[in-house]
């Protein structure tokens, strides 16, 4: 299940949010494990399945969007939670094919 920890600096309160099942689609999931253990073995992406898996990244976008939150998630206080600078440092898988040959 995906997450995000969501940190207020006003309030000092964490929410952790997540979709709830069913929201993010399977075949996209796995279509970018694909890609991510492909990247990792330092193998080439064919172009057909960068352009399929935007393609789902767009409609899921376009569903994030249009679609009422409390429909989207499971959000849950995190009063426990202690916010660490170095929680901002993470590799970004939404850039990590931006340099792939089309």
């Amino acid at each position: 299940m995906r997450s995000l920890l969501r940190f207020t600096k006003f309030t000092g309160e964490a929410y952790e949010a997540h979709l709830k099942p069913g929201v993010f689609p399977e075949d996209q999931a796995a279509l970018e494990s694909k890609i991510r253990k492909l990247r990792s073995e330092d193998k080439p992406v064919s172009a057909a399945d960068i352009d399929r898996v935007e393609e789902m990244a767009y409609a899921l976008n376009k569903t994030l969007l249009t679609t009422a939150p409390k429909q989207l998630l499971i959000i849950t206080m995190k009063p426990e939670y202690k916010f660490s600078f170095s929680d901002l440092y993470v590799r970004r898988g939404d850039v990590v094919n931006k340099n792939m040959p089309r």
